[in-house]
């Protein structure tokens, strides 16, 4: 019995086969695709842009029952998903995925605009002149849009196309101000670029993959920390007086996070939790006894612990803000979550000073109701004194 083929190396030689026998160009996308462009990149999905019945040709004239099985796992006309295997040879299962044209245009995507310096794809020293392959630029583009769709689907295709992405970005033919045209033809309001920024905030590890990554910090920096170093800045800022947590609802810290908070408690600060008014009675219940043990065991006597509930639903990304005495003056930094409706997320990122400052005053405006009836807190806790930025003694490396 001789070995499997490669299943790369089976996909590709099925595309020459199509490409005989097709009589105009096909637009090629997927992992095939990037495959000419990243050489590590593996796949055997053969993902044409062709109409339906050009479909029917290639499955009739290429595979005929006879000699082949064929199966649609999807049993969708408009969304295919053929797998192919040979009767009687050992041959690498064909998987035939195509991108049905009749099915109507993609809101962030035009097929026709693809092909504009699209290219031949090439097997074995072969020019397959009626497969084409986007630029790398566009074909990142698309990885992108398929990224953001998927992310609620299937979070680990989402994570092969971010790793496709990035691969693209970082081809030697990648045309930035080409990417940017044809991103910003879709994205006028800058919508698609935020969606972009929330869903791949948990995989930045991939991310920092990109040469786009490093490009950016030279306009901007560095933008967003992780849990853990969030944990050590809560943990190391000088003179911190109290933290208050905007959030849907309250959930348990660890790692250095909670470390930090029982140290805190040691140290006299103070903390304040404002949370949904549908979410305060369970919370009381389920976190305010956990609280409040951190409290009891290290600084009893101080009465540093205050729950209270929104007068409306808090469904937005959580908060932290640190307000901490800077030359006698009041400072405060503060950071958001990268996920709606949650107490603690992977990553944060920097709010301007000037807008925490504003956020802070505007929450605790709205009077929020006891939970806890301790009374620690009073309205005006984070207006008081100047808003400056943070002082130079925190330790960079806990917010870079």
């Amino acid at each position: 019995m001789r070995k499997r083929e490669i299943e790369c190396a089976s996909a590709k030689d099925e595309l020459v086969r199509i490409n005989e026998f097709i009589d105009k160009p096909l637009l090629l996308i997927g992992g095939l695709a990037v495959q000419q462009y990243e050489l590590s990149r593996n796949s055997r999905d053969i993902d044409l842009i062709c109409d339906f019945p050009k479909i029917l040709d290639i499955l009739r004239e290429l595979y005929p029952s006879k000699e082949w099985v064929i199966i649609d796992k999807n049993h969708n006309e408009y969304r295919p998903n053929y797998h192919i295997s040979h009767r009687h040879e050992q041959k690498a299962e064909i998987i035939f995925g195509p991108k049905v044209s009749e099915r109507g245009g993609y809101k962030l995507i035009n097929w026709d605009a693809m092909e504009r310096d699209a290219r031949p794809f090439q097997h074995n020293g072969k020019i397959l002149k009626n497969i084409l392959i986007p630029s790398p630029h566009a074909l990142a583009y698309a990885k992108l849009v398929s990224f953001i769709d998927r992310m609620e689907r299937s979070q680990q295709k989402a994570k092969q196309d971010l790793i496709d992405f990035c691969s693209l970005t970082n081809h030697v033919d990648f045309n930035l101000a080409e990417f940017w045209n044809i991103f910003k033809s879709y994205d006028k309001d800058s919508l698609l670029a935020e969606e972009f920024r929330n869903k791949s905030k948990e995989f930045n590890a991939i991310i920092q993959g990109s040469c786009l990554y490093d490009i950016s910090k030279f306009f901007h920096g560095s933008e967003y920390i992780t849990l853990e170093q969030l944990g050590e800045l809560e943990g190391s800022l000088p003179d911190l007086v109290r933290v208050m947590i905007v959030a849907d609802k309250i959930e348990k810290p660890e790692g250095t996070l909670g470390k930090a908070v029982e140290s805190n408690f040691s140290k006299n600060v103070e903390y304040l939790f404002l949370i949904s008014s549908s979410m305060a009675p369970s919370e009381k219940g389920k976190y305010y006894k956990l609280f409040e043990a951190y409290h009891q065991i290290n600084n009893p006597e101080a009465n540093l612990l205050d729950i209270k509930a929104l007068p409306f639903e808090w469904d937005n990304y959580p908060i932290i803000f640190y307000q901490f005495k800077d030359n006698e003056k009041f400072a405060i930094v503060a950071f958001r979550g990268s996920d709606l409706k949650k107490g603690i997320t992977k990553l944060y990122e920097r709010i301007p000073a000037e807008y925490a400052h504003t956020i802070a005053k505007s929450l605790l405006a709205d009077a929020p109701k006891d939970v806890t009836q301790t009374g620690t807190f009073e309205r005006g806790h984070f207006e008081d004194g100047e808003n400056i930025n943070l002082d130079e003694s925190i330790e960079r490396k806990s917010v870079q």
